[in-house]
């Protein structure tokens, strides 16, 4: 099981630009056949 934390401002923020809340994105997470790469940009798995 993954551990996941998020700001409560950047949570609000992805909602209203991308209707997709940081709880529900939490499934694709935990995804067993997902892939996980760098972004360079952000320092941080995406």
């Amino acid at each position: 099981m993954i551990a996941v934390e998020w700001n409560p401002r950047k949570a609000e923020a992805n909602w209203r630009k991308h209707g997709v809340r940081f709880a529900d994105s939490v499934t694709a997470l935990e995804d067993e056949t997902a892939l996980t790469v760098r972004d360079e940009a952000a320092d941080e798995e995406r």
